[in-house]
This record gives C-alpha cells, structure tokens and sequence, in this order.
C-alpha cells in the first residue's frame, strides 16, 4: 500500500512535536514558563510575573524551576511592597524634619511659626511640598501649639493607604482619623 507523501510528511510532523511534548520533562516545561517570567519582568508587568511564577511553583513542584520561582516570587512582592510604601514613607520624613524646624523656631522664639514661610531660610531651605505635590497643612493652635498635616495621596481628609493622612501636632505623631481642614 502506497502512502501519499503529504500525509507521510503530515504524519512525520505530528509525530515529531507529539515526542517532543512527550520527552520534554517537567523541568523543560516550567524553565519555558520561566522564560515568559524573564519577558514580564522586561515588559515591567510584575504582577504578572508574580502570577507566572505562581503558576509555576504549583504546576511543577519539586523543580528547580519551581524553587527559583518561589525564591523570586517572594523577591518581586518584596519590591512591589517597598514600591508601594515609598511615597508615605517620604511623606512621613518630609513631617519629621519639617517638625523639627518648627520645634528649632518654638525654642528660640518661644512660640510655634504663624506660617510655614516664617522658618525659612533659617530653618528650611523650601516650602515642604509631600511627595504627592501638595504644600504641607499647617495651622497654629494657641500661642506656642500647631498642628501640621499631609493629607495624602489625595490631598483630602481621611482616606487609607496612600490616600493616609499623617498629623504632627506640637512635635508628635497623633492618630488622623475623622481628621478635617
């Protein structure tokens, strides 16, 4: 019996990649997964790499892909984190040194500035501006009290997360909920 020659060529071709999926090891399969991790990451879609790594770790335990996956999951959740937290943790720099100036003003002038403007040059070298862009909050309570605050990402009271308020009042962290202008 003669076998026409495209479907012996067909039939070789399907042969071929179906060995080949075959033969290839989990090994083989989570390193190509890995592969598209190493793209997401080039692309800056690192939550999709983090999903990819995911996948990996659970469809090919026992790996070593699988435990370089682990490894580097927990690596870009780390900086995805620290990305995350870097603006409040700005924010709140920006509050300690701008208390400090006002505290350096209350000692030598025995009572807190009328307005941010007053410490400088002296005691800042600019307006603080949060990282958000926003003039710092400031109001003066009493004579020698103030209160100072970034309203946070939003630049409006209340709010979670970056949209978090920070306070200083009369040089202390204090609590910003239900906090308003």
């Amino acid at each position: 019996m003669r076998i026409p020659r495209l479907s012996l060529a067909l039939a070789l071709v399907v042969a071929t990649i179906v060995g080949a999926v075959a033969c290839s090891s989990p090994e083989d399969r989570a390193e190509k997964a890995y592969r598209e991790v190493t793209e997401l990451v080039r692309a800056n879609r690192i939550s999709e790499a983090i999903e990819k790594l995911d996948a990996i770790e659970r469809t090919y335990p026992g790996t070593k892909t699988a435990e370089r996956a682990h490894k580097d999951g927990l690596l870009y959740r780390g900086l995805l984190n620290a990305v995350d937290r870097y603006p409040g943790e700005q924010a709140r720099d920006l509050m300690v040194r701008t208390a400090r100036a006002i505290e350096r003003y209350r000692s030598r002038h025995r009572a807190a500035p009328d307005s941010l403007d007053r410490l400088m040059p002296d005691y800042l070298s600019e307006i603080p501006v949060d990282p958000w862009g926003n003039r710092l909050d400031y109001a003066r309570e009493g004579a020698s009290g103030y209160r100072l605050t970034s309203w946070g990402a939003d630049g409006a009271p209340g709010g979670s997360g970056v949209d978090a308020d920070l306070r200083v009042r009369n040089g202390e962290f204090v609590s910003t909920r239900g906090a308003t202008r």
